[in-house]
């Protein structure tokens, strides 16, 4: 719908946000499940069942990609404040 190719988008997307499609995609799945967490509503499994990613260990994983640390250790440190 934006009349490029795919490989010509992905350069595009990535020239103007400073991540591919799918890294801004998991960076606002990860930015998501941080307000999921702080509602108190859900475990780590539970969040990473509601944003579609395979297992609590990949969400895991990409979220501490983007915040630095785990979701465990980066909410220990959100409850400490």
């Amino acid at each position: 719908s934006c009349n490029l190719c795919p490989s010509a988008f992905r350069k595009k997307f990535k020239e103007i946000t400073g991540k591919t499609p799918i890294e801004y995609k998991n960076y606002l799945k990860t930015h998501r499940a941080i307000e999921l967490l702080i509602s108190g509503e859900y475990n780590i499994r539970e969040v990473a069942e509601i944003l579609d990613f395979p297992d609590e260990y990949y969400f895991s994983k990409i979220f501490k990609r983007f915040w630095g640390e785990s979701p465990k250790k980066f909410f220990q440190h959100y409850y400490a404040k």
